[in-house]
């Protein structure tokens, strides 16, 4: 496959609200204002954005946007299934979305790792990058990074300790401002590539 026809499936997982579909939104149609009013999404939305890489890669992402309520979380499973990339959405005003992606990371990892296991019971060995095992392709969206002050309810001290990932896996979002929005998907791209995570350009939390 040439590297211009590369496509890296991609699925978003969060608690209702966290603008999981404003941060799509923003990635498709930048120019378009974000609804002030919470976008329910009734089963999935799928989206197709074409991203453009390091070393002239392009990347042609399909996205499935999921449902955030309680009543979707089976479905919301399902989509989990051959996805290159997870993409977790929290919303740094509200810690009950921290816990709902702390949840979707541990369900996001078992089956990764047991996708591993599997491939190496098949004698298929599992991709490297110089020796070492690839980094788990799974991105952190700290959404609504916009906001300050009494406004912010999660800390990235609590971040780090509730979702074991690298901190270049975390990035600071805010639908809103459109801020590191594309530099999300690139990084959840370059992680099923095996290019390199990106350094995270990441808002500052005071």
């Amino acid at each position: 496959m040439a590297a211009t026809d590369n496509k890296v499936s991609v699925v978003l997982l969060g608690l209702g609200g966290v603008g999981k579909s404003c941060i799509c939104l923003k990635l498709t149609q930048p120019s378009q204002e974000i609804p002030h009013e919470h976008i329910i999404t009734p089963w999935t939305d799928t989206f197709q954005h074409r991203v453009y890489l390091r070393r002239g890669k392009s990347v042609l992402l399909e996205i499935d946007d999921t449902a955030g309520q309680e009543e979707m979380r089976a479905l919301s499973e399902v989509k989990l299934d051959n996805k290159d990339a997870v993409i977790l959405v929290l919303s740094l005003s509200d810690e009950e979305s921290l816990d709902t992606a702390a949840r979707w990371f541990e369900k996001a990892r078992e089956k990764y790792l047991r996708t591993q296991r599997e491939a190496a019971q098949q004698g298929k060995t599992p991709k490297k990058s110089k020796g070492v095992e690839r980094p788990l392709p799974i991105v952190v969206a700290c959404n609504k990074c916009d906001l300050s002050g009494n406004e912010i309810r999660v800390t990235r001290e609590t971040i780090s300790e509730r979702i074991q990932i690298p901190e270049n896996q975390i990035i600071y979002t805010s639908a809103k401002t459109n801020q590191n929005v594309e530099l999300l998907f690139k990084t959840a791209a370059e992680l099923v590539l095996n290019t390199g995570a990106r350094d995270s350009h990441n808002c500052m939390i005071m």
